[in-house]
């Protein structure tokens, strides 16, 4: 199993989440000397994420700045980026050829997914796209965010036969308060979802959880930006 690492940009900067809002996060500093810091802690694995509420950068020049963050830091680690891509800016991924993946929500919800993601696949790779389902317990039902109508739905809503044509599929939990207690949501949807496809995210933060995961024989687990924090390395 893979352990990886997830980092909040803004295309500059990084920062710890507490939420699902701009006003919840913590600065950590420069998104280079964050990039560094993650290389010198030997991950697998750099997942970068653009949350939608920063409105003001746009996809082009995020990226720009992305690229030349990653260049700065000399990262040699895959990287997936996350956060809503254009075709354009995918084309533009792979001609800089220093992002490896991308991580799509928005696109799971649209009418013609599945001939988007063949096209897609055809044109970069299978590999070349992650599905990334936002999921949340909410008065005891599991349910997941689509991005696309900014809305949660019920998890048994969703189309896992389209989900199954994606190379890997995160599962991002939000709203762990710190840690993930119980695999409950397992239980619900594996089933419906390969195991060896699955890369754990959110509430990922000591070697209890990883352990736990790594009996169910997930892909990988991305470790929450809280691990960049000297203090709590001991967890890794």
């Amino acid at each position: 199993m893979r352990i990886g690492a997830m980092l909040l940009t803004d295309g500059l900067h990084a920062y710890q989440s507490f939420g699902d809002e701009r006003r919840n996060l913590r600065y950590m500093g420069t998104l280079q000397t964050c990039l560094r810091a993650l290389v010198y802690q030997k991950f697998d694995e750099i997942t970068i994420a653009l949350p939608a509420y920063f409105r003001s950068i746009k996809g082009s020049l995020a990226f720009e700045q992305l690229r030349q963050s990653i260049q700065q830091s000399y990262v040699s680690l895959p990287i997936t980026l996350a956060g809503g891509t254009s075709e354009e800016l995918n084309s533009l991924i792979v001609n800089q050829q220093c992002i490896e993946r991308i991580s799509v929500n928005s696109m799971l919800f649209q009418d013609g997914a599945l001939e988007r993601l063949k096209r897609l696949q055809g044109h970069f790779g299978e590999q070349f796209i992650v599905a990334n389902l936002v999921i949340k317990l909410s008065n005891g039902i599991w349910k997941f965010f689509d991005h696309s109508n900014h809305k949660f739905c019920n998890i048994d809503r969703f189309d896992y036969e389209l989900l199954d044509q994606f190379d890997e599929v995160s599962c991002h939990f939000i709203g762990q308060h710190g840690s993930i207690q119980k695999f409950e949501f397992w239980d619900v949807i594996s089933e419906k979802i390969q195991a060896d496809k699955v890369i754990l995210a959110g509430g990922v933060n000591n070697k209890k959880v990883i352990s736990e995961a790594n009996k169910f024989n997930f892909a990988a687990v991305l470790m929450d930006n809280y691990a960049l924090y000297s203090e709590h390395l001991h967890a890794m």
